[in-house]
This record gives C-alpha cells, structure tokens and sequence, in this order.
C-alpha cells in the first residue's frame, strides 16, 4: 500500500515526528518506509515492538531523524510492504509533525 502526504509549507525539516496505526493480520510480516526526496527511511520492520505477532501497529510520535535539512514542500510517500501475500490490513492512522 502507498499513501501520499502533501505538504504545503516553504521549511527545511529540523525535526519530523510521525503518528501510525496500521490493523494487520500479522505485523512481523510488515515493512513500512517513509520517502521524501530520494531520501529513505525505515519506519517499522515487522520487530520493532514487543511481540511481532500482535496484531497491531501503533507508533505515537516516532522521530525519524533521516530527513533534517530536506524541503519538507511536496509529497511525502508512506509505503507499507506485507511479505505475505495471504494476511491483510489497514492504515489507519497517519500524521506527519515536521518543524
């Protein structure tokens, strides 16, 4: 799944926050990125948490320093990848806090 976020604010990112929920059969299966720019970075790697097998994603207010001095202006692209192609799930939650 892709999920675009468009800002429209003339800033160079200091410092990016990032709110997630994702409802998933099996969320140790998952691997979630946020792009801006040809830069990358690994929100969510199917171990982060306590037990890879909950059902849920919940991430309240991650800091994802890989984006400081990037143009915060344009798209924002989430992409979350299931490994296997049997389970299912939803985005449900997505924010984006740049200063």
């Amino acid at each position: 799944a892709v999920a675009l976020v468009e800002v429209d604010a003339d800033v160079v990112v200091e410092d990016l926050t990032i709110d997630l929920a994702i409802n998933h059969t099996y969320r140790g299966d998952l691997i979630v990125t946020l792009e801006k720019d040809g830069v990358t970075v690994t929100v969510f790697d199917g171990t982060t948490g306590s037990n890879p097998s909950d059902d849920n994603v919940v991430i309240d207010g991650m800091a994802l320093d890989g984006f400081r001095g990037v143009d915060a202006s344009g798209t924002w692209t989430l992409k979350v990848v299931d490994t296997m192609a049997m389970d299912t799930g939803t985005v449900t939650t997505l924010g984006l806090t740049i200063n």
